[in-house]
């Protein structure tokens, strides 16, 4: 049957990846679209990004905006993230934590200061134990991990600047993901000095990129197995993001409603 036929083609793309990972989402509080479209400031060109979440509360003011930008990436070659040495207390911690707005990152540098992160803390903690790269295996000249990352963190970037456009004081968190439906590893070096490899379903690195400033984050990347545990702890985070800026939400949104 042409149907079957269709099927057997559909499951050789990657739709079903990115049709599961909205799917997880949307079994949340969040506002899934697919196939979004986002401006890439660097070539001013329209482009799109598989998997877009944004978190939605029913009370609020829409100053703290939480989202989660998602790449998928459909192939029978594996994962690999390269993981070194615990980084030090100097790291920077939102930038591994998040992308944020400009407002965003100074509510958060500010609570940080005044060593006031009462409900984000944990989490902001987790990318300490980051990987240095992240590749796939068994490939050739062209790095699909390299591009997958630029890419979800451009979006990243357009989707922040689309929301801050006409509502500059917005407090943005954005996070990067990318879904992968091969197995994923992570690679380090064992107490004797050899290559040890770990099979996992959720994993992070660090990723540097210039748009055109450097942008400095951490970046999610899972197993589709593991999207619907991810989507439960998306959630947490969103709420909890949103009980740490809840002061600061409420003098923006003050400040905006007696301007208006």
């Amino acid at each position: 049957m042409l149907s079957n036929k269709v099927l057997d083609w559909m499951n050789k793309t990657g739709f079903p990846l990115e049709m599961k990972t909205a799917l997880s989402f949307r079994k949340h509080s969040f506002d899934v679209y697919q196939s979004h479209c986002y401006k890439d400031y660097d070539s001013d060109k329209g482009r799109e990004i598989d998997v877009l979440a944004i978190h939605i509360d029913q009370n609020s003011t829409g100053i703290t905006d939480v989202s989660f930008v998602m790449e998928c990436k459909a192939s029978k070659k594996p994962w690999v993230v390269l993981k070194g040495e615990v980084l030090s207390d100097s790291y920077h911690r939102l930038n591994s934590f998040c992308i944020a707005s400009d407002k965003g990152r100074e509510a958060f540098v500010d609570k940080l200061m005044d060593h006031g992160l009462e409900h984000i803390r944990d989490y902001t903690e987790t990318s300490k134990y980051a990987g240095y790269d992240f590749r796939q295996a068994m490939g050739g000249d062209h790095d699909p991990a390299y591009s997958a990352a630029v890419g979800v963190i451009k979006a990243c970037l357009g989707y922040i600047q689309d929301r801050t456009h006409d509502l500059p004081d917005r407090l943005c968190y954005c996070f990067p993901v990318i879904v992968v439906d091969s197995p994923l590893f992570e690679c380090s070096l064992n107490d004797s000095g050899e290559l040890e490899l770990q099979e996992v379903q959720r994993s992070c690195f660090n990723f540097s990129s210039y748009h055109p400033e450097r942008v400095s984050t951490s970046v999610t990347v899972m197993t589709k197995t593991e999207l619907d545990t991810f989507a439960n702890d998306a959630e947490k985070i969103a709420v909890s993001i949103r009980k740490e800026f809840t002061e600061r939400d409420k003098e923006l949104f003050d400040k905006l409603r007696n301007r208006t």
